[in-house]
């Protein structure tokens, strides 16, 4: 199955949280599904990436996870591998220095059974945190596996393959500072484990779904009217980079003129909240000038929703309303600012006419 082989996931019903169950993906990415529904792989394994580089990762027992990996490589029980690089210089380490006891090679006596390499030979923890300390490339390095293994802890995957994942993201990474959507990481392996029988609009709805998401940000309600969500839903930021894919991406045209109409972009929202990808999308009743309005809010009542609805609204105007007099004070200071320089020039007051501005036609 497709992607299987860089990590597979457990399944684990009692584990709701949805906040925490995100990865991040960036919008130009959503054109690869476009192109080829099967690059969910990559898409996922490097969403799994940036979620981990963006965390607060604890350095806490780093070492102790680096010696119990290494020690277990040759394990396929391990949910995270060692990559190359580091199995290298561990190796090389314990070459030099004998990170390992011959006799239980970090773990203590099989009546006890305890891993603990600081009982080990040598003292594997010290040897390492020496290392650390002394060479800031393999720390760095450390760190990144480091919390590659937390955040595949943090999201249940069964197996998580470290040189795959780190592949991947550096094929991709000029898009690391692009605008991205926050993935449910459920919806995604739904999606991956089932790619092959997975429809055009089937894909279109996870791009859509994603869209939303990109739109809403870490926002509890945002407007997203239908241009926008069509443009997300090619890896668009804006109207202006939108005019460009569609020129130079005739497979992003193709899809967005197939999804453009308003019969088929309904049908496609219309699964969307089937599925319930995104808890609400509703358009005010008697009031579809206001646009359309969602929300991931999945506690959120009818009542609270529209309450939500009318401070967002008020607080558009209101904002709308200052800017309007910060234009006008703008305008009327920088013509202050020209009485003045007038009357600097012509030594008159600003409040005065210029007695030697020439004289009007006809005058």
């Amino acid at each position: 199955m497709v992607g299987l082989s860089v990590w597979q996931m457990k399944r684990n019903k009692s584990d709701t949280g949805f906040k925490a169950r995100y990865i991040k993906v960036p919008l130009p990415m959503f054109r690869l599904l476009i192109k080829d529904k099967r690059k969910i792989s990559d898409v996922i394994a490097y969403g799994v990436y940036l979620r981990a580089m963006a965390q607060d990762v604890s350095a806490h027992n780093a070492d102790l996870q680096l010696l119990y990996a290494y020690f277990h490589q040759e394990s396929n029980n391990e949910r995270v591998h060692l990559t190359q690089s580091l199995k290298n210089k561990l190796e090389k380490l314990d070459n030099e220095l004998g990170l390992t006891d011959e006799d239980y090679g970090g773990f203590l006596p099989s009546n006890c059974g305890r891993f603990d390499p600081e009982a080990a030979e040598g003292n594997a923890v010290n040897l390492i945190k020496e290392k650390l300390q002394q060479d800031s490339d393999f720390a760095n390095e450390v760190m990144e596996f480091h919390a590659l293994r937390q955040v595949a802890d943090l999201l249940n995957f069964e197996r998580l393959d470290v040189e795959k994942t780190k592949q991947i993201h550096e094929k991709y990474q000029r898009f690391d500072n692009d605008v991205f959507a926050y993935a449910n990481i459920d919806i995604m392996f739904k999606y991956l484990n089932d790619i092959d029988q997975k429809t055009d609009d089937d894909i279109a709805c996870l791009l859509m779904y994603m869209a939303y998401k990109s739109i809403l940000g870490d926002k509890d309600l945002a407007r997203a009217n239908k241009e926008l969500v069509l443009a997300r839903m090619v890896g668009a930021k804006g109207r202006d980079e939108l005019e460009s894919i569609l020129t130079k991406q005739p497979h992003a045209k193709q899809f967005y003129d197939r999804y453009s109409s308003v019969d088929t972009f309904k049908r496609i929202r219309k699964l969307v909240c089937k599925y319930k990808f995104i808890p609400r999308i509703e358009t005010i009743p008697g009031r579809p000038g206001l646009g359309t309005f969602v929300s991931c809010d999945r506690k959120l009542s009818d009542k609270k929703f529209a309450e939500k609805i009318k401070k967002f609204v008020d607080d558009e105007r209101k904002q709308k309303n200052r800017d309007r007099v910060n234009k006008y004070r703008a305008k009327y200071n920088q013509k202050s600012e020209a009485s003045k320089y007038l009357a600097e020039m012509f030594g008159t007051s600003s409040d005065s006419k210029i007695s030697n501005a020439p004289p009007r036609n006809g005058s």
